[in-house]
């Protein structure tokens, strides 16, 4: 047997050791979580075996990742600015009331096709973050890729397709003050205008997903050359006297279309999101048209049918 009062030293070595490993555990809780770099933005907990950058490092990647969307930000407006003055001269050129007729497709026409575009951006503002954190699965960043592309669609498709096949009810109900030539005029515009509700809608979802992607630039490149796009078709259609106005909308939504069109082929071909385009593009549209088709055929019909 163990001689007497040998057993109260190690009870109480015991009782140090446990709290010393308690006090370890408290300390390990208490510290900050570990930081990592992921294309210029600081995500934490994400890989403690990578440690944060430099000060100096970290600024430099913030610039390079907030310069590119500076100035894509910068496109968009300039380009109205752009499409303003050429439409006003040609138009003035041309014998038209250009100020005038300039204003139907930035007042009426801007506004109702801008309404779906705003809810659109926030399916793209949510996409950001998500991909963001999957860049390492990419298995589950195809499927978001999917999801949020077939969600920009299930907004804007339906939107875009009732202003398409109602436009000139709807804006003879808003804007039936107006003179009836004004409203027929603007009631095309917004005819030729509804797909870019569709189009604009999907380059912003796209930007969103390269910009998560860390291809920034390349969104920055396909954007400016799409606005290109745009300035040679005003260059050609706005002095031509049968299209005049109408040429302004038409590479308007020319524009949106070959820029979404690029940002989805990079995004498809070589960033291998290879979504189920069909279910995630062309479904939604289908669903849309044949929503809101039956309701261009409404105004035909007898008012009892209607009611």
């Amino acid at each position: 047997s163990l001689p007497q009062g040998t057993a109260a030293p190690q009870k109480g070595r015991g009782k140090r050791a446990g709290r010393r490993k308690k006090a370890e555990q408290d300390a390990k809780a208490l510290s900050p979580r570990p930081q990592t770099r992921t294309d210029g933005l600081i995500l934490t907990g994400l890989n403690p075996s990578d440690p944060p950058p430099a000060g100096g490092g970290l600024t430099r990647k913030l610039l390079l990742l907030s310069l590119p969307v500076t100035v894509s930000a910068v496109f968009l407006p300039l380009s109205q600015m752009l499409d303003c003055v050429m439409s006003v001269h040609f138009l003035n050129r041309l014998g038209l009331d250009g100020t005038a007729m300039y204003g139907l497709l930035s007042g009426p026409v801007f506004s109702l096709t801008g309404v779906p575009v705003v809810l659109a951006a926030a399916v793209a503002s949510a996409a950001l973050p998500v991909l963001a954190g999957l860049k390492e699965d990419p298995l589950r960043r195809a499927e978001k890729v999917g999801f949020c592309f077939k969600l920009t669609l299930f907004v804007s498709a339906p939107a875009a397709f009732f202003l398409l096949f109602l436009a000139g009810e709807i804006v003879t109900f808003i804007y039936g003050g107006q003179d009836p030539a004004e409203i027929a005029v603007t009631a095309d515009l917004l005819r030729l205008s509804a797909l870019s509700v569709i189009f604009l809608s999907l380059m912003q979802t796209a930007v969103s997903v390269l910009v998560a992607l860390g291809k920034v630039r390349v969104s920055v490149g396909f954007l400016g050359g799409a606005i290109g796009v745009k300035l040679l078709l005003n260059l050609i259609l706005l002095p031509i006297p049968q299209i005049h106005i109408y040429g302004a909308a038409i590479s308007a939504t020319a524009c949106y279309l070959v820029a979404g069109i690029l940002d989805l082929y990079y995004i498809i071909k070589y960033q291998h999101c290879t979504f189920g385009w069909v279910r995630a593009l062309v479904l939604p549209c289908a669903y849309a048209l044949a929503a809101c088709f039956p309701a261009s055929l409404l105004p035909a019909l007898p008012l009892p049918v209607r009611l």
